[in-house]
């Protein structure tokens, strides 16, 4: 099961998550966009920051807390969410 903020989806690899997963996610709107404004960065550069600087440490064998794991999540959902907005141009 894959964990969309704090839901919990059916979701497996390959097959499409239900349109209506961002409904119920528990959001904290504008968190992450206030963190990538404090490193003087945009949202999406500051997501792949994040995504990079993450894996890097899942490759050194670095034990991620769980700040790093929530700020990983807000991350990759930065990134879907500029996914989405880029197919409804």
């Amino acid at each position: 099961m894959a964990v969309v903020g704090k839901v919990k989806s059916k979701a497996v690899k390959g097959k499409p998550i239900d349109d209506d997963w961002i409904q119920e996610a528990d959001l904290r709107e504008g968190a992450f966009t206030k963190k990538a404004e404090a490193k003087k960065m945009g949202v999406q550069a500051y997501a792949k920051q994040v995504v990079g600087k993450y894996k890097q440490m899942k490759a050194s064998g670095k034990k991620p807390t769980k700040a790093h794991v929530k700020l990983m999540r807000q991350a990759n959902l930065a990134i879907n969410f500029g996914k989405i907005a880029k197919k409804s141009k």
